[in-house]
């Protein structure tokens, strides 16, 4: 499923560039709360927009943020 590994990889990025939720939401402007339903159940996703600041931030493509590409 998509979702899942988004968060798989979204919680990998985060430990390797010793980020938390929070401090990511502050780099991107993007709520924490909008960040916190991404890692709950609910199976959300980012919009294109919010994809594009997550890989702008987190130096890598949205197409690695989903899973479709294997290196940043």
């Amino acid at each position: 499923m998509i979702h899942d590994k988004f968060i798989e990889i979204l919680k990998q990025l985060l430990i390797e560039q010793n980020l938390t939720q929070k401090e990511l939401s502050e780099r991107t402007g993007i709520p924490t709360s909008t960040i916190a339903c991404w890692f709950g159940k609910q199976n959300s996703l980012p919009s294109i927009e919010n994809a594009c600041q997550l890989a702008d931030v987190l130096n890598c493509s949205i197409d690695y943020l989903v899973g479709r590409e294997i290196d940043c």
